[in-house]
C-alpha cells in the first residue's frame, strides 16, 4: 500500500511544478512593477531556460488524444518531469530570493513603526 502511494505522488510531482510555475509566471508579470531587480534577473533566468519545455509541453498536448488528460500522457509527463528536474536550482533561487525580498520589507515596515 505504501509502494502504491509513493509511486502516486512521485508520478504527479512534474505537474505540481509545472503548475506552480505557471502561477507563478502568471503572478510575476502581473505584479512586476513590484519586484526587486534581484527576483527580476533571477526569474528571467528561469523563463528563459524554461521556454523550451514550454514549447515541448504545448506540442505534446496538442499531439496527445483529447480523451487523454496530462496525468495519463505518458510524453507530457516526461517533459514535466525534465522541466522539474532541469530547472529546480533556478525555481529554489527564486523562492529564495522572494524569502529575502519579504524579510526587507518586513524589516522596513518595523522601522516604519518604530
Amino acid at each position: 500500500m505504501e509502494e502504491e502511494f509513493s509511486t502516486e505522488v512521485h508520478e504527479g510531482w512534474g505537474i505540481v511544478y509545472y503548475s506552480t510555475y505557471i502561477s507563478l509566471r502568471k503572478l510575476m508579470i502581473k505584479q512586476q512593477l513590484y519586484i526587486s531587480n534581484e527576483l527580476e534577473e533571477i526569474f528571467t533566468k528561469l523563463r528563459k531556460k524554461a521556454s523550451g519545455f514550454m514549447k515541448e509541453a504545448d506540442m505534446q498536448e496538442v499531439l496527445s488524444p483529447e480523451d487523454i488528460t496530462p496525468v495519463e500522457n505518458e510524453q507530457l509527463r516526461k517533459v514535466y518531469d525534465s522541466f522539474a528536474e532541469e530547472t529546480g536550482e533556478l525555481m529554489q533561487s527564486v523562492m529564495d530570493q522572494i524569502a529575502k525580498d519579504v524579510s526587507k520589507l518586513r524589516s522596513r515596515i518595523e522601522l516604519d513603526k518604530a
